[in-house]
């Protein structure tokens, strides 16, 4: 019995789509890819995006799925797909519908109330004023923040079309108005810009689906195959320097060369031999030209781990 096979193979280097899918395994992986986004190419925003479309599109999909089971839509309006224009406009009819987990809240909070109200009969204490929900302990910050994580994955909860709607108002705030905390107007077209705020900045009827997105999703896919993923795999697999290992490496030759040059100039104004003392100071030059220019590979060290 094989074992899983992998998206790609031993012998080839992932697609960029792999790696936004978190499909690969690092260096080559998509932790390595936004950390040379945010510090090397300073563009982590079409990342960040990126990202949060994908989570959307999440939503979005298990919020058909939601209304599925509740008799919302059939088998032959999912036969398109997920994100296709007869389920857009089938959904576009039932905006306010309610989901399942408006009905577990209601019962659970209900239930929740009740057992607090018992709990302060029994000891004395003064009732909760009604519409409040007594927690049975105060949590941290991490476990708040661990718990609503395990909620979004948590196939079982199902979002309303309000949390959809709030996603896609998140992305438009966010990313997309003017004076954003991360504008990536200036890496659009202006007129796609435009023509996706009037979408989502419309008083009544805006739309929340991510057909919305998928012109600025695809645009900014290839922005990141063209600029960004060939810097990154230059990085991370055709070479072998860190950022701080480029710096030291390019102070160290600098200063090997000027040492060189003031070497050799002293020694002929002090009428030294060519080829005697003078010629050890060409060590020290090329030593310096070998630090300064192979910066993002040494070839020694390549060499060298390939012997060892």
């Amino acid at each position: 019995m094989k074992g899983e096979e992998e998206d790609y193979h031993k012998d080839e280097l992932p697609t960029l789509d792999q790696v936004l899918t978190r499909k690969t395994l690092p260096p080559i992986c998509l932790y390595n890819f936004y950390i040379v986004m945010r510090d090397r190419l300073k563009m982590e925003e079409i990342l960040d995006f990126y990202l949060d479309l994908q989570h959307h599109e999440l939503l979005w999909r298990r919020y058909v799925k939601a209304m599925q089971r509740t008799g919302h839509l059939s088998e032959s309006d999912l036969s398109e797909g997920y994100q296709s224009q007869r389920v857009i406009s089938r959904l576009s009819q039932h905006p306010n519908s309610p989901t399942p987990t408006q009905d577990t809240t209601t019962t659970t909070t209900t239930a929740a109330a009740a057992a607090a109200a018992a709990a302060a009969a029994a000891t004395g204490l003064r009732p909760p004023l009604r519409g409040t929900v007594v927690l049975p302990n105060t949590f941290s910050l991490s476990s708040s923040i661990t718990n609503t994580t395990e909620h979004l994955t948590n196939a079982a909860a199902i979002p309303s079309r309000n949390e959809v709607i709030d996603s896609a108002q998140r992305l438009l705030v966010r990313y997309l108005v003017p004076s954003a905390t991360k504008e990536i107007a200036q890496y659009l077209p202006p007129e796609l810009v435009t023509s996706l705020r009037r979408e989502l900045e419309k008083p009544s009827g805006a739309r929340d689906d991510p057909v919305l997105f998928k012109e600025v999703k695809e645009y900014l896919f290839d922005y990141m195959q063209r600029q960004a993923y060939p810097k990154f795999l230059r990085l991370k697999v055709w070479g072998n320097i860190t950022l701080y290992q480029q710096l030291g490496r390019l102070v160290f030759g600098l200063v090997s060369l000027l040492a060189a040059l003031t070497t050799s100039l002293s020694f002929i104004f002090l009428g030294y031999p060519q080829w005697r003392i003078r010629f050890w100071a060409n060590f020290a030059s090329i030593l310096g030209w070998y630090f300064k220019h192979f910066n993002l590979l040494d070839r020694f060290r390549s060499s060298l781990g390939a012997c060892i």
